[in-house]
């Protein structure tokens, strides 16, 4: 089985890559977008590979979609922290994410928003879109996994953007249209190359915050990396060299 692992950042994904003998870069949280990461497997057949995407949109969508192309991939993963708009979700929690909206894409338009649906750029359901959502539904994996332990994690709604959102008036207005649960700056443009290229994926995010004003004494990066690499460790353990346990 052939899984590309997606982070935007080296750090999201360190304590993985450490824990399975993968190259160490050290304290770096920067690696050049575009870099990979191959992980020892098990056997021969199967393949793991980790792509560092770099942060936004824009980089993402970029190194992905010409990853893909590259060759044929069983399951992309794509895994990082987010905030969260839902004091239902706790910090460090991991939740998986099924549909993504870009959420500050279109115009301003005398005091309100429009996005490209209303601009009739495009329609809500021309492909990869359904309603006006980037939509995704957990793929069958095999028997070699715990999809069991996947499907239970919470399901969750989530928005991309470009900014970290601390405003109170870009907050009330992105959850009043959107009513997501999390925001992330990369899983819009992860779904979206990915349904593009025909890739089943998942997406993992940990509750790093609670979106509101940026007070980053409150936040928890490192527990929610933590418990984050821990479900991407017991999703790929099947396939990870027994010599990297």
């Amino acid at each position: 089985m052939r899984i590309l692992v997606v982070s935007a950042t080296y750090l999201e994904i360190a304590p993985l890559l450490s824990r399975v003998g993968a190259p160490n870069f050290g304290e770096q949280k920067h690696l050049s977008a575009g870099t990979t990461v191959s992980i020892p497997t098990r056997e021969g057949d199967d393949h793991l590979s980790c792509l560092i995407t770099g942060v936004g949109q824009a980089s993402a969508a970029y190194h992905l979609g010409s990853f893909l192309r590259k060759g044929a991939w069983d399951l992309a993963l794509q895994v990082g922290i987010a905030g969260s708009f839902s004091s239902a979700l706790k910090k460090c929690q991991v939740v998986r994410v099924e549909s993504e909206v870009f959420a500050d894409l279109g115009a301003e338009d005398n005091g309100s928003y429009l996005d490209l649906f209303e601009m009739g750029l495009l329609q809500p359901n021309e492909f990869p879109y359904s309603e006006g959502r980037l939509k995704v539904t957990t793929p069958s994996v095999g028997d070699r996994f715990d999809s069991t332990r996947i499907s239970l994690l919470p399901s969750v709604a989530s928005v991309t953007v470009n900014r970290v959102l601390s405003e109170p008036h870009s907050i009330s207005w992105i959850t009043e249209r959107y009513a997501p649960d999390v925001v992330s700056m990369e899983g819009g443009a992860f779904f979206y190359a990915a349904l593009q290229s025909g890739v089943p994926v998942i997406q993992l995010r940990s509750i790093s915050d609670y979106v509101g004003p940026r007070d980053k004494s409150t936040w928890d990066i490192n527990g929610a990396i933590a418990s984050l690499n821990e479900e991407i460790f017991s999703f790929l353990h099947p396939l990870i060299s027994s010599t990297t346990e």
